[in-house]
Order: C-alpha cells, then structure tokens, then sequence
C-alpha cells in the first residue's frame, strides 16, 4: 500500500511509537512510502529530537530509501490502495497511526474454497507467469489464502473481513463459474460473490472456465501417461475440442448410471459433447479423479506462460495476467 502521513501526525508525540512500527515494514518492498518532495526531514521533531538514538538512526535511513526509491519505481497495480494517517479521521482511507498500524501489518487476502486445490492453482499460474514480486509475497506471509469454504460461504467471510479490519479492503475472492456450457451463466454462488464483492468495494475473480483443472495444459496432463488406467481417458480427452474441454468434469467425468452400467450425459453435457462417440464417452466416465489438480504442484512445474496461454485461447489469454494484476493490488 501506498502510505500518506499527514504533518499533523509527524508532530504529534503520541504518534511516534506507531511511525516507528510502520517504518519497519517499508523496507524489502512491502509497502511504499509516499513523501512530499519539499518534506525536509531534518525539521521534523520525530527524526531530529534525539539524533544518536539507533530508533532515529533506523528511521532516517528508511526514509532517505524509500524516497529514493520513490522517484525511481515505476508504475505497477503493487502498492494501487493507499492510506492516510491523520488524527481525526474523515474520509474513506484515513486511519488514525494505531489503525494504521494494524491495517499495514495485515496480509493481502485472497479468499479461496479450497486452500489446497485453488492454492496450487495460483501458485502454479504465479509460477509459471515468472510473477516473482507475488512468490516472494506468498513466501513471506504478504500475502496469504484464506480458505473460506465452498462459495456459498465466500460472501459471509468477505463481510466478516469487511467489519474487521480498518482501511481500504486487502482481500480479494477467487471463486469458479461451475459453467457447464459455454453459453452458461455462472453458478448462484459465484454470482453471490460478485454481488457481495461489489457492495463491499473490493476485487473478485470468477474463473471463466468451469473449474481450476480446467485450466491444465496438455504439457501437464501428459503426465497422467504414466497411470495406465489413466491412458484411454486422456486419448479420448485430447480429442475434444478447446471448448469442450473448458467445460468438461475433470474429477468426475460422466456418470455411469449403476444399474445399467450406461453412460449417462446431462442435458448440458449433451449440448456441448453431442458427437462424441460411445466409446469416448466411456473412456471419459469417471474423470481423472479428486485429485488431478495435483498436477498443478508437480516439480518442476510442467507448463508456461505460453501454454497456459494455449489452453485459455478460448476464455481470453488476458484472464491469468488480469487476475495476478489484481493480486498485485493487495499489496
């Protein structure tokens, strides 16, 4: 975040203990400090008034950094939220310096249903983007999931995060559409979150394809070459088309009713795979299993940018990039 300290707190005594806990956090990039140019630090009683004390020492050197390094960053989504330190707050994004304190210690959220299967996703499309400024946040708790739970309980965590936390909101939600067809609208859970996220003025994401393993490149699911089981079923996937695959059941493919032992398509499923033969289709009951999205941790990563770029040729190559741009507003 991008940090304003009005000159009414810089003389304020009161003050200080929270400038000096704040000024801790600038260095390493976490959070900017936005200083007047015509600012002389030198008349500021906070930095003079005991010039040998190694508090002072510290603050002064931060300062002359982050001024250095203000005039020299370029643009960036890092550091898009700012806050104010003023003693009488007024306005969206004024805090006192204690309130302050605390919003600038917090982490960037990001709100997820799964803290293991949707972590694995981000991390991997953070990964493989080279995003480096957004590993070292995650390695360094600057940013962190938040497992909420299906996406029914997205909204009520983002409301709870609202009504706790003082300061412009650092969290954003990551939910799927569960669109089953490409012409589909997202699921109701993923609509309630926008919904929620708009009310509340912060950030959300709907993945435009129906669920994260849908987003698996062909470099990753070749993998799955080494399970024999596996072997007809990724024969038969490679067949479908982009868009099929956008939308197809990656963890449970298609039913296979019991008592009949016949496959059995949705109506949704029959609009997007009409034409696919019955042996296909059986190859493809029963998906890839709960966890294929383990592919997304596989060592070294087997995608890239570009390939992950291939496979959502369909939802928008710009989806990835917009959606680690947003991330980087939490910072």
């Amino acid at each position: 975040m991008i940090v304003i300290v009005s000159r009414e707190v810089l003389d304020d005594r009161n003050a200080w203990l929270h400038l000096d806990a704040i000024v801790d956090l600038f260095p390493m990039g976490r959070h900017q400090w936005d200083l007047p140019p015509d600012l002389d630090y030198r008349n500021l009683a906070w930095l003079s008034e005991s010039p040998a004390h190694y508090r002072t020492k510290r603050n002064i050197e931060i300062y002359e950094k982050a001024f250095t390094a203000a005039a020299y960053s370029a643009p960036s989504n890092r550091h898009a939220l700012s806050v104010v330190l003023t003693l009488a707050p007024r306005a969206v994004g004024e805090l006192t310096p204690k309130d302050a304190e605390a919003c600038l210690r917090e982490p960037g959220r990001l709100l997820v249903e799964n803290d293991e299967s949707d972590a694995a996703f981000v991390e991997a499309m953070v990964e493989a983007h080279g995003a480096t400024d957004l590993w070292y946040a995650f390695q360094n708790d600057w940013l962190v999931f938040d497992h909420a739970g299906g996406g029914g309980n997205i909204p009520r965590r983002l409301r709870d995060l609202a009504s706790r936390h003082p300061g412009p909101p650092r969290f954003m939600a990551l939910t799927e559409s569960d669109r089953q067809t490409p012409s589909s609208p997202n699921s109701r859970a993923a609509e309630e979150v926008l919904t929620c996220a708009q009310e509340l003025q912060c950030q959300a994401v709907v993945l435009r394809k129906r669920e994260t393993e849908n987003y698996l490149p062909d470099e990753a699911l070749h993998l799955l070459n080494a399970h024999r089981p596996h072997r007809p079923r990724l024969r038969a996937f490679q067949k479908l088309s982009e868009a099929q695959r956008d939308h197809f059941d990656m963890k449970r493919g298609f039913r296979v009713e019991a008592e009949t032992d016949e496959v059995r398509l949705t109506d949704d499923e029959e609009t997007v795979f009409s034409g696919l033969s019955p042996s296909d289709r059986r190859a493809l009951s029963g998906g890839f299993g709960k966890e294929v999205w383990k592919l997304f941790q596989r060592s070294p990563r087997p995608f890239t940018a570009e390939s992950i770029g291939r496979r959502c040729a369909t939802t928008g190559s710009d989806e990835i990039p917009t959606m680690l741009e947003c991330l980087r507003r939490l910072l």
